[in-house]
């Protein structure tokens, strides 16, 4: 691997086949790296990095959070299809915007419940069911929790700067928590089992919802409508789209 001498402030290793890397640990002023589809599966080298700011590993074996622990400036962290099981290691990351832990095997959101500057996170296509632990991120503005076991949707009852919201293939039945999020602007819950979108009725920034394979009526979707005349309501896939295109995030 290349001397990358102490200045370079960013590194992109994406889809190469290092594996080792102990040859960056003199870049004291590294802020971001880059690791997508890389051979890398320990991240010991790097936890001296006091400045690093973005870190991304998808697609890698990294499986091992506790390098990142007292990386208190990191406010970005891509960890989608890694084998990444414990956050832990990120409990003490105050700093931290935005998380995406999509494919992974993450069950449990408990380490997240001070993180108080996040604000975007992704835990589509995970085990996590109990969204309690996001309780009290009324920073948090976006949540994808779309083909997750997720039913109940009480802990988000005091985030009221969600902006936009994925729920798609969960298990929520259930909206009355969403009726005072003034500020969301996307829903998407396709393959849900919902039949009552009156909480949704007085959401006037709403300019997006998906309700792709549900069971609700035409007669219901007609009267949200009427409520939220500006709002695009799917009912049925537009022309050109997969129904999971949301997976993807």
């Amino acid at each position: 691997m290349r001397d990358w001498g102490e200045s370079a402030p960013y590194v992109n290793l994406n889809e190469t086949r290092v594996s080792d890397l102990s040859s960056l640990a003199g870049l004291r002023n590294l802020k971001s790296l880059s690791l997508n589809y890389s051979s890398v599966t320990d991240l010991s080298p790097i936890s001296r990095f006091s400045e690093l700011e973005d870190l991304r590993c998808l697609q890698t074996q990294v499986g091992d959070l506790s390098p990142l622990a007292g990386m208190g400036n990191l406010r970005f962290v891509f960890l989608d299809g890694t084998r990444v099981t414990d956050l832990s290691p990120l409990a003490g990351l105050e700093n931290l915007e935005e998380l995406s832990l999509s494919f992974t095997l993450v069950g449990d959101l408990t380490p997240l419940t001070n993180a108080k500057s996040l604000k975007v996170l992704c835990i589509t296509h995970t085990s996590i069911c109990d969204l309690s632990p996001l309780a009290g991120l009324e920073n948090l503005e976006v949540l994808y929790a779309s083909s997750t076991p997720v039913s109940d949707l009480v802990p988000l009852a005091g985030l009221t700067n969600l902006r936009s919201l994925r729920l798609s293939r969960t298990q929520v039945t259930e909206l009355s928590p969403l009726a005072g999020m003034d500020k969301l602007e996307e829903l998407w819950l396709d393959g849900t089992l919902l039949r009552d979108l009156s909480p949704l009725a007085g959401l006037e920034n709403l300019t997006h919802v998906t309700l792709l394979n549900t069971p609700v009526t035409r007669e219901e979707i007609d009267e949200l409508q009427a409520q939220l005349p500006y709002c695009r309501i799917d009912v049925q896939c537009p022309s050109g789209m997969d129904v999971t295109d949301d997976a993807k995030r």
